[in-house]
Protein backbone atom coordinates (compact mmCIF):
# COMPACT_ATOMS: atom_id res chain seq x y z
CA UNK A 1 0.00 0.00 0.00
CA UNK A 2 1.68 4.06 -1.05
CA UNK A 3 1.30 6.19 1.40
CA UNK A 4 -1.09 8.90 0.02
CA UNK A 5 -0.61 12.58 1.38
CA UNK A 6 -4.48 13.37 1.89
CA UNK A 7 -6.80 14.08 4.53
CA UNK A 8 -6.67 12.22 8.18
CA UNK A 9 -9.52 11.83 10.99
CA UNK A 10 -9.64 9.65 13.77
CA UNK A 11 -12.64 7.69 16.32
CA UNK A 12 -11.77 7.24 20.27
CA UNK A 13 -13.85 5.41 22.13
CA UNK A 14 -14.19 6.43 26.23
CA UNK A 15 -15.62 5.02 29.44
CA UNK A 16 -16.95 8.30 31.03
CA UNK A 17 -16.10 11.31 32.62
CA UNK A 18 -15.19 11.01 35.80
CA UNK A 19 -14.10 13.80 38.79
CA UNK A 20 -11.48 12.75 40.59
CA UNK A 21 -8.78 13.67 43.08
CA UNK A 22 -5.18 12.21 42.94
CA UNK A 23 -2.62 12.26 45.95
CA UNK A 24 0.98 11.31 45.97
CA UNK A 25 1.50 10.30 42.14
CA UNK A 26 3.61 11.73 39.60
CA UNK A 27 0.58 11.13 36.91
CA UNK A 28 -3.21 11.02 36.79
CA UNK A 29 -5.59 9.55 34.52
CA UNK A 30 -9.03 9.73 33.65
CA UNK A 31 -11.60 8.71 30.72
CA UNK A 32 -13.37 11.12 29.15
CA UNK A 33 -16.77 10.34 27.96
CA UNK A 34 -19.58 13.19 27.11
CA UNK A 35 -22.48 11.97 24.51
CA UNK A 36 -24.40 14.85 22.33
CA UNK A 37 -23.29 17.67 24.75
CA UNK A 38 -24.96 21.69 23.85
CA UNK A 39 -21.53 22.96 23.80
CA UNK A 40 -23.06 26.62 23.34
CA UNK A 41 -20.69 27.53 26.21
CA UNK A 42 -17.78 26.74 27.34
CA UNK A 43 -17.92 23.16 28.85
CA UNK A 44 -15.88 21.61 31.96
CA UNK A 45 -15.67 17.77 29.83
CA UNK A 46 -13.94 16.31 32.91
CA UNK A 47 -11.10 17.54 35.65
CA UNK A 48 -9.12 16.19 38.05
CA UNK A 49 -6.88 16.95 40.81
CA UNK A 50 -3.44 16.12 41.89
CA UNK A 51 -1.57 17.22 45.39
CA UNK A 52 1.67 17.19 44.76
CA UNK A 53 3.70 17.65 48.32
CA UNK A 54 6.58 20.44 45.88
CA UNK A 55 6.44 22.52 43.77
CA UNK A 56 7.25 21.47 40.14
CA UNK A 57 5.32 21.29 36.91
CA UNK A 58 2.55 19.21 35.23
CA UNK A 59 2.26 18.28 31.58
CA UNK A 60 -1.89 18.44 30.65
CA UNK A 61 -3.21 16.37 27.87
CA UNK A 62 -6.47 16.23 26.75
CA UNK A 63 -6.70 13.97 23.83
CA UNK A 64 -8.87 11.64 21.90
CA UNK A 65 -11.70 12.28 19.43
CA UNK A 66 -15.21 14.45 19.11
CA UNK A 67 -18.13 13.67 16.89
CA UNK A 68 -20.06 15.98 15.37
CA UNK A 69 -22.46 16.88 13.07
CA UNK A 70 -21.27 18.67 9.27
CA UNK A 71 -19.62 21.46 9.13
CA UNK A 72 -19.42 21.95 12.58
CA UNK A 73 -16.13 23.44 14.23
CA UNK A 74 -15.33 22.20 17.47
CA UNK A 75 -13.10 23.56 20.12
CA UNK A 76 -10.94 20.87 22.13
CA UNK A 77 -8.44 22.23 24.82
CA UNK A 78 -6.00 20.91 28.18
CA UNK A 79 -6.47 23.54 30.80
CA UNK A 80 -5.49 25.24 34.25
CA UNK A 81 -9.22 27.26 34.49
CA UNK A 82 -12.47 26.07 33.23
CA UNK A 83 -12.25 28.06 29.46
CA UNK A 84 -9.49 27.16 26.93
CA UNK A 85 -6.96 29.63 25.82
CA UNK A 86 -6.36 31.43 22.12
CA UNK A 87 -3.75 30.21 19.83
CA UNK A 88 -1.87 27.52 21.19
CA UNK A 89 -4.09 26.99 23.64
CA UNK A 90 -7.06 24.92 21.66
CA UNK A 91 -7.02 22.67 18.86
CA UNK A 92 -9.77 23.79 16.50
CA UNK A 93 -11.29 20.70 14.86
CA UNK A 94 -13.49 20.61 11.54
CA UNK A 95 -16.08 18.15 10.80
CA UNK A 96 -16.06 16.82 7.51
CA UNK A 97 -19.57 16.23 6.57
CA UNK A 98 -22.48 13.38 8.28
CA UNK A 99 -20.62 10.48 7.48
CA UNK A 100 -17.09 11.28 8.39
CA UNK A 101 -17.80 12.93 11.56
CA UNK A 102 -15.44 12.21 13.97
CA UNK A 103 -12.17 13.82 14.04
CA UNK A 104 -8.85 13.26 16.14
CA UNK A 105 -7.29 15.48 18.59
CA UNK A 106 -4.49 16.09 20.57
CA UNK A 107 -3.84 18.98 22.83
CA UNK A 108 -1.00 19.29 25.27
CA UNK A 109 -0.42 22.67 27.90
CA UNK A 110 2.40 22.83 30.53
CA UNK A 111 2.12 24.83 33.97
CA UNK A 112 4.43 25.63 37.06
CA UNK A 113 2.18 24.23 40.27
CA UNK A 114 3.05 24.62 43.90
CA UNK A 115 2.75 22.39 46.85
CA UNK A 116 -0.83 21.62 47.64
CA UNK A 117 -4.34 21.03 45.49
CA UNK A 118 -4.29 21.80 41.99
CA UNK A 119 -7.24 21.19 39.30
CA UNK A 120 -7.25 20.58 35.76
CA UNK A 121 -10.03 20.50 32.96
CA UNK A 122 -10.63 19.10 29.54
CA UNK A 123 -12.83 21.71 27.78
CA UNK A 124 -15.17 21.47 24.85
CA UNK A 125 -16.89 24.10 23.16
CA UNK A 126 -18.83 24.48 20.00
CA UNK A 127 -16.75 27.60 17.75
CA UNK A 128 -19.61 27.69 14.87
CA UNK A 129 -22.27 25.51 13.85
CA UNK A 130 -25.42 23.87 15.20
CA UNK A 131 -24.87 20.42 16.46
CA UNK A 132 -24.80 19.00 19.42
CA UNK A 133 -20.86 16.72 19.91
CA UNK A 134 -19.84 13.78 21.89
CA UNK A 135 -16.43 13.44 23.08
CA UNK A 136 -14.33 10.50 23.86
CA UNK A 137 -10.68 10.03 25.13
CA UNK A 138 -8.50 10.99 28.04
CA UNK A 139 -7.01 14.07 30.14
CA UNK A 140 -4.07 13.00 31.76
CA UNK A 141 -1.65 14.99 34.18
CA UNK A 142 1.95 14.22 34.51
CA UNK A 143 3.90 15.88 37.60
CA UNK A 144 7.16 16.69 36.97
CA UNK A 145 8.91 17.28 40.76
CA UNK A 146 11.39 20.53 39.89
CA UNK A 147 14.49 18.60 41.08
CA UNK A 148 13.85 15.25 39.47
CA UNK A 149 12.83 16.24 35.91
CA UNK A 150 13.53 18.57 32.82
CA UNK A 151 10.22 20.28 31.44
CA UNK A 152 10.48 23.01 28.97
CA UNK A 153 7.51 23.91 26.26
CA UNK A 154 7.99 26.18 23.32
CA UNK A 155 3.98 27.83 22.43
CA UNK A 156 4.19 27.33 18.71
CA UNK A 157 1.95 30.57 17.56
CA UNK A 158 2.78 31.06 13.68
CA UNK A 159 0.12 32.99 11.14
CA UNK A 160 0.02 32.74 7.65
CA UNK A 161 3.67 31.68 6.65
CA UNK A 162 4.99 30.47 3.43
CA UNK A 163 6.32 26.88 3.52
CA UNK A 164 7.83 25.27 0.15
CA UNK A 165 11.32 23.26 1.62
CA UNK A 166 11.39 22.69 5.15
CA UNK A 167 10.96 25.50 7.20
CA UNK A 168 12.14 25.82 11.46
CA UNK A 169 8.64 27.50 12.42
CA UNK A 170 9.99 27.10 16.32
CA UNK A 171 12.89 25.97 18.10
CA UNK A 172 13.38 24.70 21.80
CA UNK A 173 16.05 24.19 23.88
CA UNK A 174 16.30 21.97 27.13
CA UNK A 175 19.85 21.53 29.14
CA UNK A 176 20.07 18.63 30.90
CA UNK A 177 22.36 17.78 33.88
CA UNK A 178 23.32 13.81 32.70
CA UNK A 179 22.61 11.10 29.98
CA UNK A 180 19.12 10.23 29.81
CA UNK A 181 16.16 10.20 27.60
CA UNK A 182 14.16 13.35 26.22
CA UNK A 183 10.76 12.90 25.12
CA UNK A 184 9.78 15.27 22.65
CA UNK A 185 5.79 15.92 21.61
CA UNK A 186 3.96 17.94 18.81
CA UNK A 187 0.75 18.75 18.87
CA UNK A 188 -1.74 20.97 18.00
CA UNK A 189 -3.77 22.54 14.75
CA UNK A 190 -2.85 23.83 11.46
CA UNK A 191 -4.64 25.84 8.73
CA UNK A 192 -3.44 25.27 5.06
CA UNK A 193 -4.54 26.15 1.80
CA UNK A 194 -7.45 23.65 0.27
CA UNK A 195 -5.91 20.83 -1.96
CA UNK A 196 -2.73 20.86 -0.37
CA UNK A 197 0.05 18.52 1.47
CA UNK A 198 1.90 19.83 4.24
CA UNK A 199 4.35 17.84 6.45
CA UNK A 200 5.23 18.65 10.29
CA UNK A 201 7.45 17.30 12.46
CA UNK A 202 9.62 17.41 15.89
CA UNK A 203 13.07 17.05 14.69
CA UNK A 204 16.28 17.17 16.21
CA UNK A 205 18.24 18.53 13.04
CA UNK A 206 17.48 22.27 12.04
CA UNK A 207 15.57 22.59 8.91
CA UNK A 208 14.79 18.40 8.34
CA UNK A 209 11.28 16.72 9.14
CA UNK A 210 11.76 13.30 10.92
CA UNK A 211 11.61 11.35 7.74
CA UNK A 212 10.01 8.29 8.75
CA UNK A 213 7.94 9.61 11.40
CA UNK A 214 6.57 13.04 10.52
CA UNK A 215 3.19 13.96 10.42
CA UNK A 216 0.51 14.49 7.36
CA UNK A 217 -1.75 17.68 7.31
CA UNK A 218 -4.27 17.29 3.95
CA UNK A 219 -6.33 19.75 3.13
CA UNK A 220 -9.52 18.86 0.79
CA UNK A 221 -13.31 20.14 0.30
CA UNK A 222 -14.08 23.23 2.76
CA UNK A 223 -11.85 21.96 5.39
CA UNK A 224 -8.48 23.83 6.28
CA UNK A 225 -7.91 23.07 9.68
CA UNK A 226 -6.22 19.98 11.03
CA UNK A 227 -5.28 18.53 14.01
CA UNK A 228 -1.84 16.32 14.84
CA UNK A 229 0.28 14.87 17.20
CA UNK A 230 3.52 13.15 17.22
CA UNK A 231 5.66 11.61 20.11
CA UNK A 232 9.22 11.22 19.61
CA UNK A 233 12.37 9.66 21.91
CA UNK A 234 16.10 10.82 21.67
CA UNK A 235 19.53 9.49 23.48
CA UNK A 236 21.21 12.32 25.02
CA UNK A 237 24.23 13.44 27.15
CA UNK A 238 24.50 15.69 29.57
CA UNK A 239 24.67 19.59 28.16
CA UNK A 240 22.42 22.05 25.45
CA UNK A 241 19.69 19.79 22.87
CA UNK A 242 18.00 21.81 20.76
CA UNK A 243 14.65 20.66 18.83
CA UNK A 244 12.65 21.81 15.96
CA UNK A 245 9.31 22.40 14.47
CA UNK A 246 9.31 21.83 10.83
CA UNK A 247 7.19 22.39 8.30
CA UNK A 248 7.11 21.90 4.61
CA UNK A 249 4.80 21.82 1.29
CA UNK A 250 4.80 18.26 0.05
CA UNK A 251 1.92 18.53 -2.20
CA UNK A 252 -0.09 21.60 -4.14
CA UNK A 253 1.46 25.42 -4.77
CA UNK A 254 0.51 27.53 -2.12
CA UNK A 255 2.37 26.67 1.04
CA UNK A 256 0.77 29.40 3.37
CA UNK A 257 0.00 28.13 6.43
CA UNK A 258 -0.97 29.21 10.58
CA UNK A 259 -0.07 26.33 13.04
CA UNK A 260 -0.96 26.43 16.90
CA UNK A 261 0.69 24.31 18.85
CA UNK A 262 2.90 23.55 21.33
CA UNK A 263 6.39 21.54 21.30
CA UNK A 264 7.27 19.82 24.79
CA UNK A 265 10.41 18.09 26.07
CA UNK A 266 10.64 15.85 28.77
CA UNK A 267 14.28 14.68 30.43
CA UNK A 268 13.91 11.40 32.00
CA UNK A 269 18.23 10.84 33.48
CA UNK A 270 19.36 7.16 33.02
CA UNK A 271 19.62 7.03 37.12
CA UNK A 272 16.35 7.57 37.86
CA UNK A 273 13.13 6.06 39.29
CA UNK A 274 11.54 7.19 36.08
CA UNK A 275 11.65 5.10 33.06
CA UNK A 276 11.07 5.25 29.33
CA UNK A 277 11.45 2.97 26.67
CA UNK A 278 10.11 3.48 22.71
CA UNK A 279 9.50 1.39 19.84
CA UNK A 280 9.26 2.88 16.11
CA UNK A 281 6.87 1.46 14.22
CA UNK A 282 6.99 1.88 9.83
CA UNK A 283 5.15 -1.08 8.15
CA UNK A 284 2.79 -2.63 6.17
CA UNK A 285 0.16 -5.09 7.79
CA UNK A 286 -3.09 -7.04 7.59
CA UNK A 287 -5.43 -6.40 10.15
CA UNK A 288 -7.83 -8.82 9.11
CA UNK A 289 -7.48 -10.26 12.43
CA UNK A 290 -6.46 -8.69 15.71
CA UNK A 291 -3.17 -8.14 15.57
CA UNK A 292 -0.27 -6.89 18.23
CA UNK A 293 2.19 -4.51 15.27
CA UNK A 294 5.10 -3.80 18.02
CA UNK A 295 5.15 -4.48 21.92
CA UNK A 296 8.11 -2.88 24.66
CA UNK A 297 8.95 -5.29 27.11
CA UNK A 298 9.95 -3.14 30.97
CA UNK A 299 10.58 -3.91 34.68
CA UNK A 300 9.21 -2.33 37.10
CA UNK A 301 11.35 -1.77 40.41
CA UNK A 302 8.64 -0.30 42.13
CA UNK A 303 5.48 0.67 42.83
CA UNK A 304 4.08 3.08 40.59
CA UNK A 305 1.90 3.61 36.94
CA UNK A 306 3.05 2.84 33.46
CA UNK A 307 1.45 5.70 31.12
CA UNK A 308 1.53 3.96 27.74
CA UNK A 309 1.22 5.80 24.47
CA UNK A 310 0.49 4.91 20.58
CA UNK A 311 0.06 7.62 18.29
CA UNK A 312 0.91 8.26 14.84
CA UNK A 313 -0.64 7.85 11.23
CA UNK A 314 -2.56 5.03 9.51
CA UNK A 315 -2.88 4.85 5.80
CA UNK A 316 -6.00 2.64 5.28
CA UNK A 317 -8.72 1.74 2.51
CA UNK A 318 -12.06 3.18 2.24
CA UNK A 319 -14.35 1.26 3.53
CA UNK A 320 -12.33 -0.40 6.16
CA UNK A 321 -12.73 1.13 10.03
CA UNK A 322 -9.36 0.28 11.45
CA UNK A 323 -9.09 -0.12 15.70
CA UNK A 324 -5.62 1.19 17.30
CA UNK A 325 -5.32 0.96 21.04
CA UNK A 326 -2.39 0.92 23.42
CA UNK A 327 -2.87 -1.78 25.89
CA UNK A 328 -1.16 -4.27 28.15
CA UNK A 329 -3.12 -7.62 26.02
CA UNK A 330 -2.82 -8.97 23.28
CA UNK A 331 -6.48 -7.47 22.31
CA UNK A 332 -8.22 -4.05 22.63
CA UNK A 333 -10.60 -2.37 25.19
CA UNK A 334 -13.99 -1.17 24.45
CA UNK A 335 -14.67 2.34 25.28
CA UNK A 336 -11.42 4.20 25.80
CA UNK A 337 -9.79 1.33 25.18
CA UNK A 338 -8.84 2.09 21.62
CA UNK A 339 -9.62 4.36 19.04
CA UNK A 340 -10.73 3.66 15.14
CA UNK A 341 -9.92 5.47 11.73
CA UNK A 342 -11.62 5.52 8.62
CA UNK A 343 -10.27 6.70 4.89
CA UNK A 344 -12.11 9.34 3.75
CA UNK A 345 -11.22 8.19 0.44
CA UNK A 346 -8.53 6.14 -1.18
CA UNK A 347 -6.93 9.10 -1.83
CA UNK A 348 -7.46 11.22 0.80
CA UNK A 349 -7.03 7.85 3.20
CA UNK A 350 -4.21 9.20 6.24
CA UNK A 351 -5.38 9.20 9.93
CA UNK A 352 -3.50 11.10 12.29
CA UNK A 353 -4.11 9.15 15.27
CA UNK A 354 -2.97 9.32 19.48
CA UNK A 355 -4.10 6.87 22.36
CA UNK A 356 -3.13 6.19 25.77
CA UNK A 357 -4.29 4.11 28.69
CA UNK A 358 -2.41 4.40 32.42
CA UNK A 359 -1.84 1.12 34.48
CA UNK A 360 -0.93 0.58 37.90
CA UNK A 361 1.73 -1.87 38.92
CA UNK A 362 3.58 -3.75 41.09
CA UNK A 363 7.79 -4.47 40.92
CA UNK A 364 7.70 -6.94 37.87
CA UNK A 365 8.21 -7.27 34.28
CA UNK A 366 5.55 -5.91 31.67
CA UNK A 367 4.73 -6.07 27.86
CA UNK A 368 2.63 -3.32 26.81
CA UNK A 369 1.41 -3.74 22.91
CA UNK A 370 0.23 -1.57 19.58
CA UNK A 371 -2.70 -3.09 18.93
CA UNK A 372 -5.05 -3.13 15.17
CA UNK A 373 -7.88 -4.43 13.71
CA UNK A 374 -10.08 -4.00 11.40
CA UNK A 375 -13.81 -3.96 12.62
CA UNK A 376 -17.13 -3.43 11.99
CA UNK A 377 -16.67 -1.95 8.87
CA UNK A 378 -14.43 -4.19 6.07
CA UNK A 379 -15.61 -3.05 3.16
CA UNK A 380 -11.79 -2.47 2.63
CA UNK A 381 -8.89 -4.58 1.50
CA UNK A 382 -8.25 -4.47 5.35
CA UNK A 383 -4.55 -3.51 4.70
CA UNK A 384 -3.50 -0.87 6.50
CA UNK A 385 0.47 1.48 6.49
CA UNK A 386 1.44 2.33 9.96
CA UNK A 387 4.35 5.26 10.73
CA UNK A 388 3.76 5.31 14.26
CA UNK A 389 5.61 5.20 18.01
CA UNK A 390 4.58 3.21 21.09
CA UNK A 391 6.02 4.23 23.80
CA UNK A 392 5.88 3.36 27.93
CA UNK A 393 6.36 5.87 30.77
CA UNK A 394 7.25 4.46 34.50
CA UNK A 395 6.35 6.68 37.06
CA UNK A 396 7.16 5.44 40.58
CA UNK A 397 4.68 6.37 43.40
CA UNK A 398 5.65 9.73 45.39
CA UNK A 399 7.25 8.38 48.85
CA UNK A 400 5.27 10.49 51.57
CA UNK A 401 6.68 11.17 54.98
CA UNK A 402 6.10 8.55 57.32
CA UNK A 403 3.80 9.04 60.39
CA UNK A 404 5.64 9.07 63.68
CA UNK A 405 5.04 6.35 66.22
CA UNK A 406 5.76 8.63 68.62
CA UNK A 407 4.37 12.03 69.02
CA UNK A 408 6.44 12.70 72.09
CA UNK A 409 9.71 12.76 70.26
CA UNK A 410 11.47 16.10 69.71
CA UNK A 411 13.61 15.81 67.19
CA UNK A 412 15.46 18.43 65.01
CA UNK A 413 16.88 18.33 61.96
CA UNK A 414 18.89 21.07 60.65
CA UNK A 415 19.58 22.75 58.89
CA UNK A 416 17.28 23.23 55.81
CA UNK A 417 18.22 23.86 53.57
CA UNK A 418 21.41 21.49 54.19
CA UNK A 419 24.56 21.80 52.61
CA UNK A 420 27.13 19.18 53.26
CA UNK A 421 25.82 18.51 56.83
CA UNK A 422 22.59 17.39 58.39
CA UNK A 423 22.84 17.93 61.76
CA UNK A 424 20.17 15.69 64.15
CA UNK A 425 19.07 16.86 67.61
CA UNK A 426 16.98 14.97 70.01
CA UNK A 427 18.86 11.35 69.59
CA UNK A 428 19.86 9.29 72.63
CA UNK A 429 22.05 6.30 71.77
CA UNK A 430 21.77 4.72 68.16
CA UNK A 431 19.98 5.17 65.49
CA UNK A 432 19.92 4.46 61.51
CA UNK A 433 19.39 8.22 59.12
CA UNK A 434 18.05 7.01 56.24
CA UNK A 435 17.81 9.57 53.17
CA UNK A 436 15.12 8.85 50.11
CA UNK A 437 14.57 10.45 46.78
CA UNK A 438 10.80 11.57 46.31
CA UNK A 439 10.77 8.61 44.22
CA UNK A 440 11.25 5.96 46.86
CA UNK A 441 15.03 5.22 46.07
CA UNK A 442 17.43 4.68 49.21
CA UNK A 443 20.60 7.09 48.82
CA UNK A 444 22.30 6.89 52.01
CA UNK A 445 22.00 5.21 55.40
CA UNK A 446 23.98 5.52 58.03
CA UNK A 447 24.12 4.77 61.92
CA UNK A 448 24.57 7.59 64.54
CA UNK A 449 25.23 7.56 68.41
CA UNK A 450 23.70 10.27 70.21
CA UNK A 451 23.33 14.31 68.09
CA UNK A 452 25.47 12.89 66.05
CA UNK A 453 25.68 14.88 62.10
CA UNK A 454 25.32 13.14 58.80
CA UNK A 455 27.86 13.92 55.25
CA UNK A 456 25.13 14.54 52.33
CA UNK A 457 27.95 15.84 50.70
CA UNK A 458 27.57 13.09 48.07
CA UNK A 459 23.36 14.55 47.31
CA UNK A 460 22.74 16.51 44.22
CA UNK A 461 20.58 19.42 44.98
CA UNK A 462 16.80 18.69 45.36
CA UNK A 463 14.49 17.23 47.76
CA UNK A 464 14.97 14.68 50.04
CA UNK A 465 13.25 12.28 52.67
CA UNK A 466 14.96 12.41 55.70
CA UNK A 467 13.87 9.01 58.09
CA UNK A 468 15.79 8.65 61.69
CA UNK A 469 14.78 5.37 63.04
CA UNK A 470 15.37 3.28 66.70
CA UNK A 471 13.95 0.78 68.66
CA UNK A 472 10.94 3.36 70.18
CA UNK A 473 11.59 6.06 67.20
CA UNK A 474 10.29 6.83 64.03
CA UNK A 475 10.67 10.29 62.43
CA UNK A 476 10.21 11.91 59.03
CA UNK A 477 10.98 15.16 57.29
CA UNK A 478 11.62 16.74 53.96
CA UNK A 479 14.58 18.43 53.56
CA UNK A 480 15.81 20.62 50.93
CA UNK A 481 19.67 20.03 49.82
CA UNK A 482 21.62 23.59 48.18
Amino acid sequence: MIKHLFLFSFILLGLGSINAQQENSFVSSIPIVVTNADLSTDVVLGELTINPTIAGKVIVTFNGQCIGDGEDKIIAAASNSTSWGSNEGHVLLSIHNNDQDNRSFSHTMVYNVEAGSNTFYAIGRLWSGTGLTSFYGALTVEFVPSDQLVVEISPVSVTNIEVTDNLDIDTLTINVPASGKIEVSFSGYCYSEIGTTIGLSASDVAGSLDDEYYQDVFTNGDVANNPFSQKLVYNVDAGEHTYYAVASLLNGTNGNISVYANLVAKFIPDDSEFNIEKVGISSEFNVAEITSVDSIQTTAVQDGIYVVNFCGECYSSEGDRIILAASNTHNWGSNNGNISVEAVTNDYNGNNFSHTMAYTVSPGDYTYYAVSQAFIETGGDQQIDLYATLSAVFYPNIITAVNNINDNVKLSLFPNPMQNQLNIAGIEGKATVSVFSIGGKLLLSSNIVNNQSVDVSSLTKGSYLITVSSNDIKFSQMMIKE
